[in-house]
């Protein structure tokens, strides 16, 4: 009789204890989502506000003008650190891509599919104006500083060509449907625990 009740004793503690484990484990579970949420916030948050500070330089004069500053205001909220300039492109297009799959991961809502687009869209106009950038520097190796209504004319057609324009006005676009759709707070409302 004695080990009868030895043995429902263990039974119950095992049963608690295997509770108390699920417990746990759904509370870290909880932690870590609410943590990764948080950081795409943050992160959403910095990228959409420097969209909005760097509007009036993402046109197309600004970008033939200066290319490089362009850059450096884009990567800013970023916190990419490379020596090299291309490095610091492509391990920031690559953060931005992991980004937008992770932001569909985190929120399964179809409205945050547009922050998904925001983040791919940076990570396009990034590229393109890098690219811009190195045609922009090989152009100007290549002629001499007396020939600058050539060197403006085939500027102009490479920025046509990688469609800087057009990326520029879809990501302004984006980052303001952000805005106005309130996608922001929603996104605060969710990462509560």
């Amino acid at each position: 009789m004695i080990d009868w009740f030895v043995s429902l004793a263990s039974l119950l503690v095992s049963i608690v204890a295997i509770v108390i484990s699920i417990q746990q484990t759904r509370l870290s579970n909880k932690q870590q989502l609410f943590e990764n949420r948080a950081d795409k916030y943050i992160e959403i948050c910095s990228l959409v506000n420097n969209c909005k500070d760097t509007k009036a330089c993402l046109n197309q004069k600004m970008i033939l003008r200066s290319s490089k500053l362009i850059i450096g205001y884009l990567l800013s909220p970023l916190r990419v650190e490379n020596e090299n300039d291309q490095l610091s492109i492509i391990t920031a297009c690559h953060h931005l891509k992991k980004s937008a799959v992770e932001i569909s991961l985190l929120w399964k809502d179809e409205k945050f599919k547009v922050v998904e687009d925001f983040f791919n869209l940076y990570a396009e106009l990034l590229m393109k104006i890098w690219n811009y950038n190195f045609c922009y520097d090989l152009i100007k190796e290549e002629f001499s500083e007396s020939l600058s209504e050539e060197i403006e004319a085939r500027l102009n057609h490479e920025a046509e060509e990688l469609q800087l324009s057009q990326q520029c006005a879809a990501l302004l676009k984006v980052a303001k449907q952000i805005e106005q759709d309130d996608i922001l707070l929603s996104l605060k409302k969710s990462i509560r625990l």
